[in-house]
């Protein structure tokens, strides 16, 4: 297995970045109007296989080394622990908005917005509570002002801690990837 490195830097490519790989008669013959900045080097059996993303060239031009850049091990945990992290987030979104969907998630924080701006508009509108929070349940009317205006309020801490929620989840995977990158 043979891999087409760059040994010069041109515009969004660096020294040693690997633009593709392929079987040996599959990358001699491979067509590029640049092809006289890379080089072509031998990939190590072990690695033949690889995604091009795990694979990365280093050494001096003329003497690239191919080597795996993260281990398949430490790529499976990473992306393991990113599922977790991602299945959390949604699963939380899904409690506080009722819906996995960001656009009907951003649209719903809005509205709640919009009630406690303008409750008037609100009020006369037949709406029921979706969700029971503070003294008011699912399914209880909110035809006053009041009532739309304590809605929407609740809704916007459960919105903000939410947020919260969802940083501190993002930077757990953060560090928990760097700890496994580190390894």
């Amino acid at each position: 297995m043979k891999a087409l490195v760059w040994k010069e830097e041109y515009q969004g490519r660096s020294i040693g970045q690997i633009e593709r790989t392929g079987q040996d008669q599959e990358i001699e013959s491979y067509s590029h109007h640049l092809k006289s900045k890379m080089e072509i080097v031998d990939v190590p059996a072990e690695l033949e296989g690889e995604q091009v993303f795990d694979l990365e060239a280093s050494g001096e031009v003329g003497e690239f080394v191919i080597s795996l850049s993260v281990s398949k091990d430490k790529a499976n945990r990473i992306a393991a622990a990113y599922k977790v992290m991602n299945d959390e987030i949604y699963d939380e979104m899904a409690v506080v908005f009722g819906t996995k969907s960001a656009d009907s998630a951003n649209a719903q924080k809005q509205t709640y917005e919009l009630m406690i701006q303008a409750p008037d508009d609100y009020s006369s509108l037949g709406l029921e509570a979706d969700f029971s929070v503070g003294s008011i349940s699912q399914g209880d009317a909110l035809d006053s002002d009041s009532l739309i205006n304590e809605y929407a309020v609740a809704k916007l801490a459960d919105i903000s801690a939410y947020s919260i929620f969802r940083l501190q989840k993002i930077k757990a995977f953060k560090q928990a990837k760097a700890a496994i990158e580190a390894e």
